[in-house]
């Protein structure tokens, strides 16, 4: 049954979808063919009601942003892209498996309510008192940063005294919104200073460390909370998240601002957009598709590789993911300067079986975020998690699956295991 809104945009979907088809059959002109494809996009995300808890309302519009900037700045002529049809056709199928998966098998809920949802034996009052502790580790990480001299996190990172950041800013993330969700649901109101205390370390983060994904993780989750607690109305949400994307480059300007050497760059914000964060994912698939005598296909090894990596912790054994073996291939002066470009998780799957490998991935994709989807409206952990888990699917665009069941088994599994085991020694005392 499908469950797209009761009108006739799915007519329109059907539409879309032939003249798409048609236009890759028939070879029509590039940019009508990209233009087509964004409607079809368009279509589809509107059909599921706009709620933005619903994955692909997020997913669509994400993976045809991150894979089509490449294209956009061809169009402007800010840079020469190749490839434009096959990069176009791989999105138009990657939109198709998330669209028709969604339509078919994952049910929208709505808004969800926090109230009704099953609480945590976790107090707020622990909650409270390890986020505190978080602010402060994450102060103290800032504090040594500025005291090390160094120009760059990358520089740090290869001394060895930034260990642990990645986890800990992770572990924040995770108890802000357990804490934040769980607050509401014991008072129904929000805990303004440990609000006002979390973006301050998040900005400073940004600002100074120059990790931005931190402060844009929390941004992304607050709207979030914003939306299904507060109920704005669509057309104001839409504003908010138009907000929120012009942050990507505005953070990236700003960012490590008070000790890089380098002046921000003064080019248009609006190019920013495509030529920063959204870059990468589109670049990157084009380099798979220009070099395509360099490299074999994988025949779903990466995707064991991805899985070894998310589940076995590297002190035992490293497993190198798509993205390393990118790097290494095809960024190897960054790549041994300790810099990395990301990967593609479109062309990951074309790495493993074409185009099919595509539509393979996309549904893996979808099948594991059903299951984060329909836990988040059963506890307030789930709905945790799954608010966790959502700018990793953003993210996911410029990596590989290791992006999406890393975090799973590294971070949502050890931090609640964590949680747990402070939790029970709390109530010991």
């Amino acid at each position: 049954m499908l469950v797209l809104s009761k009108n006739n945009n799915y007519v329109l979907i059907f539409l879309s979808f032939v003249f798409v088809m048609f236009g890759f059959l028939f070879q029509v002109n590039e940019k009508v063919l990209f233009f087509s494809v964004l409607i079809y996009a368009v279509f589809f995300t509107i059909s599921f009601k706009f709620e933005f808890l619903y994955p692909p309302v997020l997913l669509i519009p994400t993976v045809f942003i991150y894979n089509s900037s490449v294209i956009i700045l061809d169009f402007l002529n800010i840079r020469e892209a190749s490839h434009i049809r096959e990069i176009l056709f791989s999105i138009f199928l990657a939109i198709t498996v998330i669209g028709f998966y969604s339509a078919f098998f994952l049910k929208n809920r709505g808004r969800v309510n926090v109230v009704e949802l099953k609480s945590m034996k976790i107090t707020t009052g622990v909650l409270g008192g390890l986020l505190n502790v978080l602010i402060i580790i994450l102060s103290l990480y800032v504090l040594r940063f500025i005291v090390s001299g160094v120009a760059s996190k990358a520089e740090l990172a290869i001394s060895g005294s930034f260990s642990g950041f990645g986890i800990i800013s992770k572990f924040f993330v995770f108890i802000f919104s357990l804490y934040i969700l769980n607050y509401y649901y014991d008072y129904r109101s929000f805990p303004r200073m440990k609000l006002i205390m979390s973006l301050t370390i998040t900005v400073l983060i940004s600002l100074i460390i120059g990790e931005r994904d931190v402060l844009l993780t929390i941004v992304l989750i607050l709207m979030l909370i914003f939306y299904f607690i507060k109920k704005p109305s669509k057309i104001r949400v839409i504003v908010y998240l138009g907000v929120a994307i012009f942050l990507i480059p505005i953070t990236s300007q700003l960012k490590a601002i008070f000790t890089r050497n380098t002046k921000p760059n003064s080019e248009n914000v609006f190019i920013r957009i495509f030529s920063g964060e959204f870059l990468s994912s589109g670049r990157n698939y084009e380099t798979i598709l220009k070099y395509s005598n360099a490299w074999d296909y994988f025949y779903g090894e990466s995707l064991l590789n991805d899985i070894k990596r998310s589940i076995v912790p590297p002190f035992i054994y490293e497993f190198k993911n798509s993205v390393h073996w990118f790097n290494s291939n095809f960024f190897t002066n960054g790549f041994n300067l300790g810099y990395g470009i990301g990967f593609s998780y479109l062309a990951e799957g074309y790495i493993n079986f074409g185009y099919f490998g595509i539509i393979l991935w996309y549904f893996f994709l979808m099948i594991v975020v059903t299951y984060l989807y329909n836990s988040s409206y059963k506890s307030i952990l789930g709905l945790a998690i799954y608010l966790l888990m959502l700018p990793n699917l953003i993210y996911l665009q410029r990596g590989d699956f290791s992006y999406l069941v890393s975090p799973l088994f590294k971070q949502v599994l050890f931090f609640y295991i964590l949680l747990t085991l402070i939790n029970s020694l709390y109530r010991k005392k």
